[in-house]
C-alpha cells in the first residue's frame, strides 16, 4: 500500500428506546413506527515497515532465525501497543472516541484498608462492571481487560483462605475472561478495567506483523528481511459494548495514584 486508505464503515442503527412494539388490532390502519438511523466510522488503513540486511561474514547463517524473532517479536509489542491506544486516529482499547463506548468516573482503592476490606472494594467495583453490562448488552461472552502494575499486584494479594482477589473476582464474575495486559506495552501509568462484550466488539486489522520477504544475496553474502506491521480499529457497535473504569490507588502514606 503506497497510501493511507481510508475505509467508512456504515450501518444502520437503531436506539433501544425507540424498538417498540404494540398491540396490534384487526381493521388497524396505523402502526407505530421504529425509526432507523445510518451511522458511520472510519478506519485508516495503512502498513508500517522496515528492511534490514546483515552481513553473514562474521557469524553462521543459521543465526539469522534468533534475528528474525527478536524482529518480530519486537513488532508484536509494537502491533499491541496501537491496538491499546489507538494510532492514524484509529480507535484503540484504551483510547477510544468511539461514541459506543462508555467511561467511567475513576473508582480510588483505597489500600490502607486490611486484607479482606481490599477485596471487598474490588468485587463493589467488579460487580458494578457486571450491573453495568447487564443494562447495556446483558452479553454473557465479556472479556476484561485488567491494566496498571499496580493494580495487578493488589489483584494478586492473597486473603485470609488462600485464594487472591484476582480468583475471588473471577468466581463473582463467571462469564468473563480477565486478561492482564502486560506493563511492556502499556504506555504511562494509567490503570484500571476495560470490559467488551465480544459479542459486539470488532477487531479491524490491515496487516499482522510479519516479515513478508527475505532473501540471501550469495555475492556480498548478507541476508536482507522485509518486516511489516498494519493500522488496526477497535469497533465499539453498539452503546455500552466498551466500558471503561478507571482506578486510582491512595496509598498507606496518603498519596494517590491516579489513573490518567
Amino acid at each position: 500500500m503506497t497510501n493511507d486508505v481510508k475505509v467508512v464503515f456504515k450501518r444502520l442503527d437503531v436506539e433501544r428506546d425507540n424498538i417498540i412494539a404494540q398491540n396490534l388490532t384487526m381493521g388497524q390502519t396505523e402502526v407505530a413506527a421504529i425509526k432507523a438511523n445510518e451511522t458511520s466510522k472510519v478506519f485508516n488503513k495503512y502498513v508500517k515497515g522496515a528492511k534490514i540486511t546483515q552481513s553473514v561474514y562474521n557469524f553462521n547463517f543459521n543465526r539469522i532465525h534468533e534475528l528474525v524473532s527478536k524482529i518480530i517479536r519486537g513488532y508484536s509489542m509494537i502491533f499491541d501497543n496501537i491496538t491499546l491506544y489507538g494510532d492514524g486516529l484509529n480507535n484503540g482499547i484504551l483510547t477510544t472516541s468511539d461514541p459506543n463506548n462508555v467511561e467511567n468516573e475513576s473508582i480510588e482503592i483505597d489500600t490502607t484498608a486490611d486484607i479482606m476490606g481490599l477485596a471487598n472494594q474490588v468485587v463493589d467495583i467488579i460487580s458494578g462492571l457486571k450491573q453495568q453490562v447487564r443494562e447495556y448488552t446483558a452479553s454473557t461472552d465479556v472479556l476484561v481487560y485488567v491494566y496498571g502494575g499496580q493494580l495487578v499486584r493488589m489483584l494478586d494479594k492473597i486473603v485470609y483462605n488462600g485464594a487472591t482477589i484476582r480468583e475471588i473476582i473471577e468466581k463473582a464474575w463467571p462469564e468473563a475472561n480477565f486478561v492482564v495486559v502486560p506493563e511492556i506495552v502499556l504506555t504511562g501509568n494509567s490503570m484500571g478495567f476495560k470490559v467488551f462484550s465480544q459479542d459486539l466488539v470488532t477487531l479491524n486489522y490491515t496487516r499482522l506483523p510479519i516479515m513478508s520477504e527475505n532473501g540471501y544475496n550469495p555475492e556480498d553474502k548478507y541476508f536482507w528481511g522485509n518486516f511489516e506491521l498494519g493500522s488496526t480499529m477497535v469497533d465499539i457497535e453498539e452503546k455500552g459494548a466498551g466500558i471503561e473504569q478507571p482506578i486510582t490507588i491512595k496509598s498507606a502514606a496518603g498519596t494517590r495514584s491516579k489513573s490518567k
